[in-house]
């Protein structure tokens, strides 16, 4: 019983992940700048203050809309 609730969980953990990482493609797609942030961000390049706040609100937008 516990290994079926462990896989049940993991496999809802794995399809909320997928999901979140394809929202997260989507954004990315549809906002040059969304994605030109993550990309520095992914380069270990660092994002001012006010870069950093346009990350996370256009990034929240997109979620809450698309969600």
């Amino acid at each position: 019983m516990k290994a079926d609730l462990g896989s049940a969980m993991g496999i809802r953990l794995y399809q909320e992940i997928r999901k979140q990482n394809e929202q997260l493609a989507r954004a990315r797609s549809c906002f040059p700048q969304i994605d030109d942030y993550i990309n520095r961000l992914e380069s270990n390049l660092m994002l001012s203050e006010k870069e950093n706040g346009e990350l996370i609100k256009k990034t929240e937008d997109f979620l809450r809309e698309k969600g």
